[in-house]
């Protein structure tokens, strides 16, 4: 396995100032997030991009992945037409930024629930913005990865699997966070993992959480990490793992120097 710590750069700076300490904690790579405002940013994707890359490469620091980041959240799925097809520009903006840092996968939520919205309309709405997202990935030669979130959408392995199959497109496929599975109290991620198998899952997330909504460093919260670690190693998972976690801003290499120790308890390496 390969392990990257998943934040965000509100600045260049910042950037500066957290490479360095990801890759004395032991990571070998970054996930930064696709912001409005923040490094990359939306509004200078390309050139962030290229400078992003040659801060991390300087560190010896991969960037396998994107997330999109929050826009995407009330997009995705919206009732409004205009909203979805904001989506999916700012999904070619993401994925051309992947391409940019030499990435593989851009991670993008599907949406959430509108208080006014039918569940049926929400999940019409969020395949069509999926299947147009999956023309945008195969374009830039990217995979997209749809984040299981609290989101009150798509809440079973056998719904995602349904969703993803009616989508039928190899460029789009589930990033798995299986701290948000507890988080959320949507059953056992071990069996998420059999279920949606190495066909669907294109990368992991790990964070850990109680059942009672709260994030917690790792091995100290309710997933049973060595039965989720059995799940992947059962349906032949062995790419990259990426720790999602909030960086406290005192003592962050502290913080991040655990949960990389926690990482190697895990998995052993």
């Amino acid at each position: 396995m390969k392990f990257l710590f998943s934040t965000e750069f509100a600045s260049r700076e910042e950037a500066l100032a957290l490479l360095p300490i990801i890759r004395q904690a032991g990571f070998d790579g970054v996930e930064p997030t696709f912001l409005p405002d923040g490094f990359p940013s939306v509004r200078s994707f390309r050139e962030d991009a290229a400078e992003f890359r040659l801060l991390a490469e300087a560190e010896g620091l991969v960037i396998p992945s994107m997330r999109g980041g929050p826009l995407f959240w009330p997009r995705f799925g919206a009732t409004d037409p205009d909203k979805r097809q904001e989506a999916v520009a700012l999904a070619d903006k993401a994925a051309e930024t992947v391409r940019l840092l030499g990435g593989q996968v851009l991670l993008l939520v599907p949406g959430r629930w509108e208080p006014d919205q039918l569940y049926a309309d929400l999940y019409a709405n969020a395949l069509d913005t999926a299947v147009r997202s999956a023309d945008v990935a195969f374009r830039h030669g990217i995979t997209i990865g749809l984040e299981n979130v609290d989101n009150q959408f798509l809440l079973s392995p056998s719904e995602w699997r349904q969703f993803l199959d009616r989508v039928n497109r190899p460029e789009l496929r589930l990033y798995y966070d299986i701290g948000n599975t507890v988080y959320s109290r949507l059953g056992h991620p071990a069996q998420w993992i059999r279920e949606l198998g190495i066909e669907r899952i294109c990368r992991i997330h790990v964070k850990d959480a109680t059942r009672q909504g709260q994030i917690v460093p790792l091995r100290s919260g309710e997933v049973n990490w060595a039965e989720a670690a059995r799940g992947l190693a059962d349906i032949g998972y062995d790419d990259w793992i990426g720790a999602e976690l909030p960086l406290p801003p005192a003592s962050p290499l502290a913080f991040l120097i655990q949960t990389r120790s926690a990482l190697k308890e895990i998995w052993g390496e």
